[in-house]
């Protein structure tokens, strides 16, 4: 989710570039088909509402439909508010919810339900540093962060959920800074760092590329938070 632009594109290409078909979704359709269009073969685009549930069940019944099965969903699709916290108004509040957590339950829920059914898959959640760490640097307001922390805790449930039924890969990625636009010196200055992690890239995307090439089809790590830090100056 969230694929038509940025990270979400970026992660999209690096599955695709691995030989996976992929379904590129987004709330903005045309960007979502220009992400597919880019990538050529094997890639198709839908758009997608994550708050939406009739939404997501109609996207998860195309992929049905054209591919018979899921095999890795990533949710990507997330905002933040442009206020601080004390300007964060309940109508923010409430729309940087419905989409960083509520729109990542609600893919999630529809994904492991077809993935327990076929006995596999890989979901990853990505999540923030902010969510462990809180916000504050730069414009990571409480909203996004108190929401990531939720993405967090979601994957590290789904994880344990999923335990007695095979043990499916669910994995959380705590990204801790990504941007297409801002350069590495902003972010030192907004005072953010990744936390301590089982795997830590800072570099350019295409680095990150390599971590996602890894951890999102392995099975060697289940329920756990994975920093990958991004900057693409």
């Amino acid at each position: 989710t969230g694929a038509g632009g940025g990270m979400g594109a970026r992660i999209a290409r690096a599955f695709h570039d691995r030989g996976a078909s992929v379904v590129v979704t987004d709330v903005d359709e045309a960007a979502a088909s220009r992400v597919a269009l880019d990538l050529g073969d094997r890639a198709a685009a839908h758009r997608l509402d994550v708050t939406v549930r009739s939404d997501v069940e109609k996207t998860f019944a195309v992929v049905d439909e054209q591919y018979g099965r899921i095999d890795h969903v990533v949710t990507c699709a997330a905002i933040i508010t442009a206020n601080r916290t004390p300007q964060i108004t309940d109508e923010e509040w409430h729309r940087v919810f419905d989409i960083n957590l509520y729109g990542t339950f609600v893919v999630c829920q529809a994904a492991l339900a077809r993935m327990v059914a076929q006995g596999s898959g890989h979901i990853v959640g990505v999540a923030s540093d902010a969510g462990k760490r809180g916000g504050g640097g730069l414009r990571a307001d409480a909203a996004s962060a108190a929401a990531k922390a939720g993405v967090c805790a979601l994957g590290q449930s789904l994880a344990r959920a999923s335990a007695g039924r095979g043990g499916l890969p669910i994995q959380v990625d705590a990204t801790g800074i990504s941007s297409s636009k801002r350069k590495l010196s902003e972010y030192k200055r907004g005072g953010l760092r990744t936390s301590r992690k089982i795997y830590n890239c800072c570099g350019t995307y295409p680095q990150v590329e390599l971590a996602w090439g890894w951890y999102a089809t392995t099975s060697l790590v289940i329920g756990r938070r994975i920093n990958v830090a991004a900057i693409c100056q």
